[in-house]
């Protein structure tokens, strides 16, 4: 794949990209002959839309990059942003023995202003909903696939659960302050 970037396409930062990057597969768009005049505004545009296709950084699951002939040292690499502005996040791991780790971290309450005495209730005191885990920022859970889906191994004729493989995601629930701008 490499040796054919190479060839089709001259040009020294795709070149950068390549000697510092796998490449073992992927995507090239080679935009050529346009019918009208791409002004760089309208690059510029295409960017910015792009951004949006990237993943959270945590997520780090694939790249994007973009360059103009025009203007070589304007655009480059699109990074994906950093999703510290929520009220939960869930990140899960699975491994290829069917084991799952789930955290849920919590960024929706202030723990100091919170009254002290409504951790002392009895339904307060289970793990998730302790002061400890408020203080700690997240909540953690180990399980199984089998585990989340209750009844779903019993009707599982073609062995779905056993097919997946390993992998992580991140998922995060936006402020509501970040929804609304």
């Amino acid at each position: 794949m490499k040796e054919y970037i190479l060839n089709e396409i001259n040009d020294a930062n795709i070149e950068e990209v390549i000697k510092n990057n796998k490449l073992e597969h992927g995507t090239i768009f080679k935009i050529t002959e346009l019918r009208d005049n791409w002004e760089d505004h309208y690059v510029k545009e295409v960017f910015n839309d792009l951004e949006v296709l990237v993943p959270p950084k945590e997520q780090n699951t694939f790249d994007l990059y973009l360059y103009s002939s025009e203007k070589p040292n304007e655009y480059g690499h699109l990074v994906g942003s950093i999703c510290d502005d929520f009220d939960y996040k869930i990140v899960a791991k699975a491994d290829k023995d069917q084991n799952v780790n789930i955290k849920i971290y919590r960024e929706e309450y202030d723990v100091n202003r919170i009254n002290p005495k409504l951790f002392e209730f009895e339904s307060m005191k289970e793990d998730m909903y302790s002061k400890d885990t408020f203080q700690n920022g997240f909540w953690e859970k180990n399980t199984e696939f089998s585990k989340l889906i209750p009844g779903y191994e019993d009707i599982d004729d073609k062995n779905n659960l056993n097919k997946i493989g390993d992998f992580e995601f991140t998922s995060p629930i936006p402020t509501t302050s970040a929804i609304s701008t």
